[in-house]
């Protein structure tokens, strides 16, 4: 059996990125394998890798997320929508995944071009998931970020009668008056 160097060296001579494989096929135990026997991922690699770490958040794939963020893979890759793992992440209503995408430096202000929800925020407004919106505003969320409509984080709260997470965004500095 071919040792995992040995195997990489071969198809990195036939054109194929080692960590890019690794990323496509989401095999986390090759993927620490490579890792482990001193694999690294250029710069050019880390960033390509990136857009899988969308994939990963879809998935709940918190491993192979740790891992990827760990040598180097960007936590604020956008994707086609110029949206962010984190993003996803709060679509998905993932507390953990939300917990470690901050906990690694993800932007709680990233805007993607969604024109109703273009940061994390308004999303776990319009989600309806108080413990996120908190988590969110703990760490430096925009209480007061607009969308295209000029519609904040406040008025998703409202349209959608959630008086708590109303009260939290009142609390935390959201303007009242914001038009």
């Amino acid at each position: 059996m071919f040792s995992y160097n040995y195997r990489w060296a071969i198809l990195n001579r036939l054109g194929f990125s080692a960590p890019l494989e690794i990323c496509r096929e989401d095999t986390i135990k090759i993927t620490s394998d490579y890792f482990h026997s001193g694999g690294k991922l250029t710069k050019s690699d880390a960033q390509k890798c990136g857009y899988f770490l969308h994939t990963l958040v879809k998935k709940d794939n918190k491993d192979a997320l740790k891992l990827l963020i760990n040598h180097g893979v960007d936590v604020n890759a956008k994707d086609d929508d110029a949206g962010t793992p984190l993003h996803n992440a709060v679509w998905e209503q993932n507390k953990e995944i939300v917990e470690l995408l901050i906990n690694h430096g993800a932007d709680v202000n990233a805007k993607s071009k969604s024109e109703m929800n273009p940061t994390p925020l308004p999303n776990a407004v319009w989600e309806q998931n108080k413990e996120i919106v908190e988590l969110l505003i703990n760490h430096g969320a925009d209480v007061n970020a607009k969308n295209d409509d000029a519609g904040t984080p406040l008025h998703a709260a409202s349209m959608k009668d959630n008086k708590e997470i109303v009260e939290l965004l009142i609390n935390r500095g959201a303007d009242i008056n914001a038009k």
